[in-house]
């Protein structure tokens, strides 16, 4: 099973399956990552996550 880890607390980082993710295309798409695994209790509407970026 792949796993994602992220650390939130001191610089951000986050690994897939032990790769280190740090290329992405904007801090949005950082801010995004975070949001959704955060707040991952329910399903959110693309127009609602739209409306937050």
């Amino acid at each position: 099973m792949a796993t994602l880890s992220l650390s939130l607390l001191g610089p951000f980082k986050a690994a897939f399956d032990d790769r280190s993710l740090t290329h992405f295309r904007s801090n949005r798409t950082q801010a995004l990552l975070i949001y959704l695994t955060v707040e991952r209790t329910y399903p959110h509407p693309r127009e609602a996550l739209m409306e937050l970026l």
